[in-house]
């Protein structure tokens, strides 16, 4: 999906939300969670002037590590 269409998206009254830049298993070792969350986070701020605060985990993984992660970026 392009910015151009998530911005089509949310004039027409979608909400966007997060999901990973790379969309990775959050799990998995080697996995740098503040670039994944924080950094697609900061690129919807970036790219559609709105501060996301949903957050869907890749392949609905996620552990207690992985989200706290996810509070700690701001999303609830």
């Amino acid at each position: 999906m392009t910015w151009d269409e998530l911005r089509e998206m949310q004039r027409a009254g979608m909400i966007i939300g997060a999901h990973s830049r790379t969309h990775p298993d959050l799990t998995k070792p080697g996995v740098s969670l503040v670039d994944e969350i924080n950094g697609s986070r900061d690129d919807i701020q970036r790219n559609l002037g709105v501060t996301p605060n949903l957050f869907a985990y890749p392949y609905g993984g996620w552990d207690a590590r992985v989200a706290a992660a996810v509070r700690a970026a701001g999303f609830r």
